[in-house]
């Protein structure tokens, strides 16, 4: 026994030296294949046909695979955290400000990116991200993300069953008001059908009640890198804009708001987390339950729900291939979206994208990465490929901008585009919006409906107030879930009150000065 075990082995090392003598297998290190690790947020389905065909088209080029990787929305932005600072494997991970980005920057997490941009080496990401682009999207001068966006504002708003509206007979056959949407909440509460008005996924009414847009029109902004979905805060400026009139939060005394020069001299936030209070009774009973909302719409178990235009590209096919006499309507949040007047300037914004894909700072194949993102933006066919899946399998173009989705929804492809493919130049719209949402995707990616904010290119640095910042995200992510699903109904003041109490005891004072003081800088420093 013991001798034929010695021979197998005399005879595998034999076999290794002659596979090691054989020019045909011998390899550099550059010919060998390279996995790229992506993280995405949300889920993704269907993806191997089309990777195999990523393969097919790249292979011989890139000789690279992708390990694809999820993490459930509501869990990722703490898993990210605990990945990053494990260095756990991952080359391409999903950030945004809106996620704790910014912490993530200033714990040193990911790599400046300049070397891959205006670079001959990766051609095509220097013509997807010209230079004014990338100036528009750096964090404290350094490139720690890769933008992406196709407009510098994606409206928001609540997707609901137009065909049911028509039913109940409400003297409106279009919601354009918040008064119009109650009016629909509660025929749909007095249908005898089991049906809810609203589906939520732990976050209620998160867009429908805020007023972006009207608050920076009267001087009240949020602040970058630290906005209301970690905490709730807002810089009120003067009507020139050019001073810092005071930094306000959720609960603070009404004598500071009074003293505001703005129509917003109240706490706003109070009030809408007040109006969440009455409209929990709205919400499906499943919702806390839920990682995505829309499922209860297709169902055909809620009446509605809350998203953007842009993250709905097959919603009415899909819509139809579950209820085939169903339709879907569109109500924008934003008052400015319900008016036929759509002017230019209209919008303030920091011209920047929302959305980052960035490269922790341990990651091994970053270069293999970016050579990924310089073959996926080389080609509008490319970009398809991974935002819609497979040409005449997914979807069929019907013409030179817009697309169909073909095959049974069940079984479509879909990964969280916003996290890969999104930029200004490669857009497709699906055929079948309405004609209301193509207004609206025309007028946001006009570059002339914008005006560019006093705090376009400035930035919370947090290294100062790190621990601060630290405990108060954490401490409003035990209050956000119940505020915006309005779960404290009654109690709401009660609980704003405690919040508030407990935001001064964990440095928030601090945190007020150290944002006036960074912000008054950057203002008189004339950017």
């Amino acid at each position: 026994m013991k001798r034929t075990a010695k021979l197998l082995l005399f005879l595998i090392f034999l076999c290794s030296l002659l596979t090691g003598c054989d020019d045909k297998n011998d390899a550099s290190p550059n010919d060998q294949e390279k996995v790229v690790t992506i993280l995405f947020r949300g889920e993704v389905s269907h993806v191997e046909p089309v990777l195999e065909e990523f393969y097919r088209r790249s292979y011989d080029k890139l000789r690279l695979r992708l390990n694809i990787e999820t993490i459930p929305p509501y869990t990722y932005s703490d898993e990210l955290a605990s990945r990053l600072n494990a260095s756990e494997d991952a080359d391409l991970v999903f950030d945004a400000p809106w996620n704790g980005m910014s912490t993530q920057i200033s714990n040193k997490m990911y790599m400046d990116l300049e070397k891959y941009f205006n670079n001959d080496a990766y051609p095509n990401l220097k013509r997807a991200f010209p230079p004014e682009y990338l100036d528009a999207n750096r964090f404290n001068g350094k490139l720690y993300g890769i933008p992406l966006t196709k407009r510098h504002l994606d409206v928001s708003g609540i997707y609901y069953r137009k065909d049911l509206l028509e039913q109940y007979k409400l003297g409106f056959n279009e919601i354009t008001s918040q008064e119009e949407l109650q009016k629909y909440y509660d025929a749909v509460l007095a249908d005898s059908r089991d049906i809810y008005p609203f589906a939520s996924s732990k976050r209620g009414f998160f867009l429908t009640h805020r007023h972006s847009i009207d608050l920076m029109q009267n001087h009240v902004y949020p602040i970058n890198g630290w906005t209301d979905t970690l905490f709730p805060g807002y810089i009120v400026l003067s009507p020139d804009e050019r001073k810092v009139e005071d930094v306000v939060f959720l609960g603070d005394d009404d004598a500071r708001f009074s003293a505001l020069n703005t129509k917003y001299n109240y706490d706003f936030m109070k009030s809408e987390f007040r109006t969440l209070a009455q409209w929990n009774q709205y919400i499906h009973p499943d919702s806390m339950a839920l990682t995505n909302s829309k499922e209860l719409f297709l169902s055909g178990q809620a009446a509605s729900f809350e998203s953007t235009i842009s993250s709905q590209s097959d919603l009415h096919d899909t819509l139809k291939a579950f209820i085939p006499n169903a339709e879907c309507g569109f109500f924008p949040a934003d008052e400015l979206f319900n008016s036929s007047d759509l002017k230019p300037g209209a919008i303030p914004s920091n011209m920047d994208a929302w959305n980052y894909l960035c490269i922790p700072w341990y990651s091994k194949h970053a270069d293999e990465a970016m050579s990924f993102l310089d073959w996926l933006f080389s080609s509008q066919e490319n970009v398809d490929l991974f935002e819609l899946g497979r040409e005449g399998y997914d979807w069929i173009a019907t013409s030179d901008k817009e697309y169909l989705p073909l095959g049974n929804p069940k079984l479509k492809y879909s990964i969280p585009s916003y996290e890969l493919t999104w930029n200004p130049n490669f857009s497709r719209t699906p055929a079948s919006f309405s004609p209301k949402e193509k207004k609206l995707l025309e007028y946001t990616a006009d570059l002339r409906s914008y005006r560019v904010s006093p705090l376009a290119g400035w930035t919370l640095d947090t290294k100062n107030i790190a621990v601060e910042v630290s405990r108060l995200t954490d401490l409003y992510s035990r209050y956000f879930t119940p505020f915006y699903e309005g779960l404290y109904g009654d109690d709401t003041d009660k609980y704003i009150e405690e919040f508030c109490r407990l935001s001064g005891e964990m440095g928030l004072e601090t945190v007020r000065k150290e944002i006036k003081t960074q912000v008054q800088n950057y203002l008189d420093k004339g950017f």
